[in-house]
């Protein structure tokens, strides 16, 4: 599969997960999670749920997308 049908696959993905327009998207992980409380968040996916989205080599099953 070529990568730009990767990447229509991991939008098309995330605009069917309730993603129809936002601000901002932003991958969180160890750092800023306290970011999360501080904005309003109109959905979350879990990082690893995402079609084509590596998976994470340190053992951080908690990664996911937030939209706002």
């Amino acid at each position: 599969m070529k990568s730009k049908d990767k990447i229509e696959e991991s939008v098309e993905y995330i605009l069917q997960n309730k993603i129809k327009k936002c601000d901002l998207g932003i991958v969180i992980g160890t750092g800023l999670g306290g970011l999360v409380n501080t904005v309003n968040i109109i959905a979350e996916i879990p990082y690893s749920s995402i079609p084509h989205f590596p998976v994470s080599k340190n053992g951080n099953a908690k990664l996911k997308n937030y939209f706002w």
